[in-house]
């Protein structure tokens, strides 16, 4: 250490009303006093709290004071974009539901990406057949789910709106409907399905 704690306590006085007095809670301006006494011991009392400068007038009865409060360098890391369909990339699935008897379907899913007309990522994939199908999040936000699994085959497409459960399963439910993806087969309703990474 440069300066001992004596040293920084007694020439830091003004500096710590400077930096830290604005500060109404007893426990934050401890905590910023502390702060900026570490500092002056690790930097020097010269460095941290210099003296006071005295600049006279012509009047001999006013004086200036002018103090410069240290104020420490700050940094701020703004964290990379988080593409979420990147855990997606690269990895084959098996989606698991029932409807009269148990139904398998398996997913590989790619590592290209590519954009709706209204701009919505899709990351593309194929099923088990070798047809493709495309992943991407769920915009709406009336529905409960965060990913959509979309697989329009020749003779229905199904609809997988799921979340994310485990670091290697998610879980959500089944639509069925015609080829257009639109149209409900019969009665439109859901079934619970659950998908785990191979």
């Amino acid at each position: 250490m440069v300066s001992t704690r004596y040293q920084c306590v007694t020439a830091c006085g003004q500096a710590t009303n400077a930096t830290c007095g604005w500060i109404t809670k007893p426990g934050k301006y401890n905590a910023c006093r502390n702060r900026l006494l570490r500092q002056c011991r690790k930097w020097g009392v010269d460095t941290m709290c210099p003296a006071t400068t005295t600049v006279a007038h012509p009047t001999p009865t006013t004086t200036t004071t002018t103090t410069v409060p240290y104020v420490p360098p700050t940094t701020t890391t703004i964290p990379a974009p988080v593409d979420p369909l990147s855990q997606f990339k690269g990895t084959t699935w098996d989606f698991v539901y029932t409807l009269v008897s148990t139904w398998d379907d398996t997913y590989s899913l790619g590592f290209t990406i590519g954009y709706t007309s209204n701009g919505t990522p899709v990351l593309d994939g194929t099923n088990e057949y070798g047809d493709n199908v495309g992943i991407g999040p769920v915009t709406d936000p009336s529905i409960p789910y965060h990913f959509l699994l979309l697989d329009p085959e020749s003779s229905i497409c199904e609809a997988f709106f799921f979340n994310i459960t485990g670091p290697r399963s998610v879980s959500g439910e089944v639509f069925f409907f015609y080829t257009d993806c639109q149209t409900p087969v019969g009665s439109g309703t859901p079934h619970p399905f659950y998908g785990t990474m191979r």
